[in-house]
């Protein structure tokens, strides 16, 4: 082993791998790791988890990069507290050496969040000048939010959009780039603006949009299944 290789930090490896280059080994992380997980590894019981926990239990895993969720998710009927993660951001970022990824919302989620379900995969699939329309709001509060994330101590933007299930996406691929995947570019390219990297989370069958993901220009993505 090199002596770079001893003196580098896991938020230096994990800048390094998005970078597209080898850090030496493979990293490890989550995108969430359940308060019931660190109680029993812990040993500890309560209601509340203290941050002391979550981090011996990310040392013991020897996880090389953290979560801080500003979002659930568009299915979620509870949402995290946008103050309290503020608060673990700047913890995790100040008292560590993990990578911190901040995770938000992307296009698709903060149009299911106004729209509701349905009524945004019907607007979605055959998007008119209204639906572009809100989609742009949407994608620059978006752009204003990381910009935000990164200004309180975010190494990297973990960009939350759940655009399929099992089979494929929930959206006809070429009706997505339409009314998603031009949003979606915008989004990352503000990320980049910032100088931070952009992850794309989503769940389910993405195989056949990964040409379409990578033209957006992410530097990475999380939650591929099996198709």
């Amino acid at each position: 082993m090199s002596d770079a290789n001893v003196l580098r930090t896991p938020r230096d490896n994990v800048r390094l791998a998005l970078a597209g280059k080898w850090p030496g080994r493979t990293l490890r992380g989550e995108l969430v790791i359940d308060d019931g997980f660190v109680r029993d590894m812990v040993g500890i019981a309560g209601e509340a988890v203290p941050w002391s926990a979550r981090q011996a239990v990310l040392r013991r895993l020897r996880h090389d990069l953290v979560v801080v969720q500003f979002s659930a998710g568009w299915g979620s009927p509870e949402q995290p507290d946008a103050e309290e993660a503020l608060f673990l951001l700047r913890q995790w970022r100040d008292e560590s050496d993990l990578f911190v990824f901040a995770l938000m919302d992307g296009p698709f989620s903060a149009a299911a969040k106004a729209w509701g379900w349905e009524r945004a995969l019907t607007r979605l699939s055959a998007p008119g000048r209204t639906e572009l329309e809100i989609m742009a709001e949407a994608t620059v509060e978006l752009a204003e939010q990381a910009r935000s994330l990164a200004a309180r101590g975010a190494d990297g933007i973990l960009i939350g959009d759940d655009i399929a299930y099992r089979r494929s996406a929930y959206i006809n691929p070429a009706s997505l780039r339409e009314s998603y995947f031009p949003f979606l570019t915008l989004l990352v390219e503000s990320v980049h603006e910032i100088g931070l990297p952009a992850v794309f989370h989503s769940d389910g069958n993405l195989w056949g949009l990964l040409d379409d993901l990578l033209a957006t220009g992410i530097d990475g993505l999380q939650g591929m299944e099996p198709g």
